[in-house]
């Protein structure tokens, strides 16, 4: 639609809070967070896997809910980005 980020949500990840984080740790870890989203998102509709209709939003020919596709990301002790999906 014509409002910014006023479009149908299609995934969202919870991106973990720490009582230690450092501003630049958070941002980093939403960071990672988007760069694992936006290509998944993209590759779901390059490959016709997602559909947006006058009713919502299809992935693999089911709705949406709502808040879309949410992911768990898990920063591990490695520091390496993981994504769980909850459907």
């Amino acid at each position: 639609n014509n409002e910014l980020d006023g479009g149908p949500i299609i995934a969202q990840a919870i991106v973990p809070i720490y009582s230690e984080d450092t501003e630049s740790a958070l941002t980093e870890r939403v960071h990672q967070a988007e760069h694992f989203l936006y290509p998944t998102v993209l590759q779901w509709r390059a490959q016709k896997q997602l559909v947006l209709t006058d009713e919502g939003v299809t992935l693999n020919g089911k709705p949406l809910p709502q808040q879309g596709r949410t992911f768990s990301c898990v920063d591990n002790a490695s520091g390496r980005f993981t994504a769980n999906t909850y459907d």
